[in-house]
């Protein structure tokens, strides 16, 4: 769901073991991140294959997802994760029933448990999710959309559901996208806002409550800077540093201290204009300001990370720590890193999506209302053993090998190819897989057994 990345510019210490995560986005129940070794790592809820381990299985603990270590940039949905590679290629995984895995394909049958890779292009710039519907931003500045659309958020003018990358217009200048439950967001170069897909709670900010299904210009600003929507309530910060909000404040997530009714336009929270990025959660909203200082407001049932669950309905400073970096605000819990790299979260936990080995919390509703730090190391080592396999050459043209250092017996193999169709599978402890017949292109070999299933990704030629 939302990510927030702040470019900061920061000189190599002497800290490095401090310093291991580099990217975080915090879905409705789960989070997947990046090391700064480029390594993809997930928790939390699995129910719909979201972390990509192979498995449906929570994660109570940070969880590594393949060997690759070229991940750059992810962003997190609901039952749905996405990641591009420094490559430039796009990737998904989890529940794509509607569409929302781009593989061209639909039906309740159409999960991947692993990452897939969306089509052949090499020139994706940023991804994120909603609830079944993502947008995806092109290098050369245009924006795609697939997945879910009744309510027109994939931008394309229908309300038809899409299961490949579709362009929306025809424009090259969007520079920043950003999904909410069922809206669509993004800001051109000319620094307008647009916005489109559902408007029952005034979330797009035109002044109306009608649903467009083609993105619409929100007002006449040519200010904009960072845009967040989550759930039905958006925020969004101006390049003067000043604060905005609209959209559902039944949680009081809009900030502006007034009661709980929904606004359709945009309206300043506060007069301070220091404020550098925002993140909405589903019940919530977090931002930084310029000082590094961390900030949060809205429903507190789930936990504000100041020790209380109690609800604000204006910004309210957390601790007094000026070293917060990004932010991610999920369904009900709330990541964030620092300029060291370190990593904290709080919130709900009831699916592990603190990665604190536990699905439970320092209150009674299984929530931690304090921010407490994720390891850069799992709480067991057992991850590590089992991923003691050599897959080798790769990239293959002929035959690929599969050497078991890891003492535990290979149970199966499974190939996977880009559409998250299964194209071989075969019981045992195979050390050697024929791929000359294969047709060029990127796979998932799943090496599965009892304890574990180990994913790579293989490359033919």
């Amino acid at each position: 769901m939302k990510k927030i990345i702040i470019i900061t510019f920061c000189f190599l210490t002497t800290q490095i073991n401090a310093q291991c995560w580099q990217d975080i986005s915090a879905g409705n129940n789960h989070s997947v991140a990046i090391k700064t070794d480029g390594t993809l790592w997930a928790w939390g809820d699995n129910d719909g294959g979201q972390l990509g381990d192979g498995t449906t299985d929570d994660r109570y603990t940070i969880t590594q997802i393949g060997t690759d270590t070229d991940w750059e940039s992810v962003a997190s949905g609901y039952f749905n994760s996405y990641g591009i590679q420094t490559n430039g290629t796009l990737w998904a995984w989890g529940n794509g029933g509607l569409g929302s895995l781009g593989n061209g394909q639909f039906g309740e049958d159409n999960y991947t448990y692993v990452p897939i890779m969306v089509g052949m292009d090499d020139n994706w710039l940023k991804v994120d999710s909603g609830a079944g519907h993502v947008l995806a931003l092109k290098s050369d500045g245009s924006i795609w959309a697939f997945g879910y659309n009744a309510y027109g958020q994939l931008g394309d003018g229908t309300i038809e559901n899409k299961n490949v990358p579709t362009q929306i217009g025809t424009d090259n200048d969007w520079i920043f996208i950003d999904c909410g439950f069922r809206s669509s967001f993004a800001i051109k170069e000319d620094g307008t806002l647009w916005g489109w897909g559902r408007n029952d709670k005034g979330q797009l900010g035109d002044g109306t409550n009608t649903d467009r299904n083609i993105p619409i210009q929100i007002g006449t600003a040519t200010d904009w800077y960072i845009i967040s929507i989550n759930g039905n309530t958006t925020l969004a910060t101006k390049t003067d540093g000043s604060l905005w909000s609209w959209g559902s404040n039944e949680s009081w997530q809009l900030g502006t201290g007034q009661d709980m009714s929904n606004t359709n336009v945009p309206s300043q929270v506060g007069m301070d204009t220091d404020w550098s990025t925002v993140s909405a959660g589903a019940f919530h909203s977090t931002a930084l300001k310029t000082d590094g200082t961390l900030w949060v407001w809205g429903e507190g049932f789930y936990g504000f990370g100041d020790g209380t669950n109690i609800p604000k309905d204006f910004p309210s400073q957390i601790g007094t720590d000026s070293d917060w970096q990004s932010i991610s605000a999920g369904g009900v819990h709330t990541a964030v890193i620092k300029t060291n790299n370190t990593l904290w979260n709080w919130g709900w936990n009831f699916s592990g999506q603190l990665a604190n080995g536990t699905n439970t919390g320092n209150s009674s509703n299984n929530t931690q209302n304090l921010p407490i730090e994720v390891s850069c190391t799992p709480l067991s080592t057992e991850d590590f053993v089992v991923r003691q396999f050599h897959v080798y050459p790769n990239p293959v043209s002929n035959n690929l090998f599969i050497e078991n250092n890891s003492g535990f017996e290979i149970q199966k193999i499974r190939i996977v190819d880009n559409t998250g169709s299964i194209i071989m599978e075969k019981n045992g402890d195979i050390s050697k897989i024929n791929m000359q017949n294969y047709q060029n292109g990127i796979y998932i070999l799943s090496i599965i057994s009892i304890e574990k299933i180990s994913n790579y990704k293989i490359i033919k030629k």
